[in-house]
């Protein structure tokens, strides 16, 4: 039976945590908090704005806890995880009030909506109901005894794969992977569902991390080679679709799945990635409304003639200002990463707009998983449209507006489907990391966390329902590809044993 690499064991012997830093960090975060409240006193914020500057400023401190307590263990027993989902929380119900709802004076709109009409007053009972989910979600993450976790499933996570296997399996993905996109381009498998397809396509993700855990780990030079060269192409791909997220989330993924081989969140990462965002949008928007949508162009046209879109993309940065250019970037990757506004429109409205659904939106978990080639009428699984027409910009307009997780929780059960859907989301978030990270992760379960990262962290603006449904169509592949690899290598090595998963408050213990 095998312990580590020893890539790895360098690696964990070099990591240490820092009680001491961690412990300065905390006691740092009120003083900091009451200070800038006075300062933006000082500076003018008066009526109630004075409450929405209180409450950002709480729910901000209580976001950077998690990163702090990390920072006193050692790599291997870090809740990276909820770290990671902290921040996310605070850049879509923290960072808008900076941005945007503390600069306003009268009503305004929530972000990708018209006709909102949201006064200081509505923000900050969104940032209460906000702030109460929060502190659910960490009661839900924290409490859960870790006897309930699925030991079976994660005992067979914890048998690893040998490297070679890593390597030929994340070259197998990719263009299998890259087949289904394409053929997902040229309008070939409609027919199929999106949930499945959407599930066969992401195997260019899962090559490239499992490409980056076999040149992490296992210092493999082929899987260098292949990242160095495929990633630029299949970046540029991404951009010619004319969607930001599929520019982007290659490279992303690599990050990504860097920061959970490593247990490390680097700041500069995030604020690249932030920048590169900022800097990328203006131009994204450009070519999609102008050269795709303007000139009805696909994605097919374009390759078959770039030079037209090239040299037009060319014209539009050389003819822009840098700093319209930066201010343009900034101001929309703020709206784009704005959920505070929607979740207190959907605070303010519900039941008066619309009655509290009792649970139909999330039961629409359960339809995700019949596939339209049995059910060709069934209902969408989405309430992205119900949610513009009802509560967004209204039923004339043609937009999908994602009600986030918070705003879903309300809109069913109010108060109380808040407190009890975050109670859930974080038990499961407790759960995936018992099972797919820690001392024993595994490349396979690596592989999980990173499908958990990109499914259930990063989408708090869509809904539950659907970000649980994607979750379970991404997972399924990887292990059904696991067992295969058990199946096919006989009996595979393991990690050691690890003592018992230290409580989420006690950085002593790791």
């Amino acid at each position: 039976m095998s312990a580590t690499t020893p890539a790895q064991a360098a690696a964990l012997a070099s990591g240490r945590g820092n009680p001491r830093l961690a412990s300065i960090l905390l006691g740092i975060l009120p003083p900091l908090a009451v200070t800038i409240f006075a300062f933006g006193v000082a500076l003018g914020v008066r009526g109630d704005h004075v409450p929405m500057l209180a409450l950002a400023l709480t729910t901000g401190a209580l976001c950077l806890v998690p990163l702090c307590l990390d920072m006193a263990r050692p790599p291997e027993r870090r809740h990276l995880l909820l770290s990671i989902l902290a921040l996310v929380f605070l850049s879509h119900f923290v960072l808008p009030v900076f941005t945007h709802y503390l600069l306003v004076e009268g009503p305004t709109d929530a972000a990708s909506t018209s006709n909102t009409n949201l006064f200081p007053r509505h923000v900050v009972r969104g940032q209460w109901v906000a702030l109460l989910g929060l502190l659910s979600l960490l009661a839900g993450y924290a409490t859960l005894p870790l006897r309930v976790s699925p030991a079976r499933e994660r005992q067979r996570l914890l048998h690893d794969w040998p490297p070679q296997v890593t390597v030929l399996i994340g070259l197998l993905m990719l263009p299998f992977g890259w087949s289904i996109v394409v053929a997902g381009y040229l309008g070939l498998l409609g027919a199929l569902g999106t949930g499945f397809i959407g599930a066969l396509a992401s195997s260019i993700n899962y090559g490239y991390v499992l490409l980056t855990i076999a040149a992490l780990r296992y210092r493999s030079r082929l899987a260098v080679f292949v990242l160095v060269t495929t990633l630029p192409l299949a970046t540029a791909l991404g951009f010619l679709t004319g969607s930001k997220r599929r520019t982007l989330v290659f490279l992303a993924t690599v990050v990504l799945t860097a920061m959970l081989v490593r247990a490390r969140i680097r700041a500069r990462w995030l604020l690249a990635g932030l920048a590169v965002l900022m800097l990328l949008y203006p131009l994204s928007q450009f070519y999609r409304e102008v050269i795709l949508d303007d000139n009805r162009r696909t994605v097919v046209d374009v390759l078959r003639n770039p030079a037209p879109a090239l040299e037009a993309v060319s014209d539009y940065l050389g003819g822009s200002r840098s700093s319209s250019y930066v201010l343009e970037g900034v101001m929309a990757t703020g709206s784009r990463l704005d959920g505070l506004g929607i979740e207190s429109v959907i605070v303010r409205d519900t039941p008066a707009v619309s009655p509290f659904q009792k649970g139909r939106t999330l039961g629409l978990f359960f339809l995700a998983f019949v596939p339209r080639a049995f059910w060709p009428d069934k209902p969408e699984i989405t309430i992205g449209r119900w949610i513009t027409a009802v509560y967004g910009s209204g039923p004339h307009i043609e937009s999908s507006t994602g009600p986030t997780f918070l705003g879903e929780f309300y809109l069913n059960f109010g108060t109380l489907g808040v407190v009890g859907g975050m109670l859930l989301y974080g038990i499961l978030l407790r759960l995936f990391q018992a099972s797919f990270l820690g001392p024993n992760a595994t490349t396979p379960g690596i592989l999980a966390a990173t499908v958990v990262v990109v499914q259930v962290l990063t989408k708090l603006m869509g809904t539950f329902s659907q970000t649980l449904s994607a979750t379970a169509f991404a997972l399924a592949p990887i292990l059904a590809t696991h067992f295969l690899v058990v199946f096919l290598t006989g009996r595979p090595s393991a990690r050691v044993p690890a003592a018992p998963e230290a409580p989420l408050g006690d950085p002593s213990r790791g």
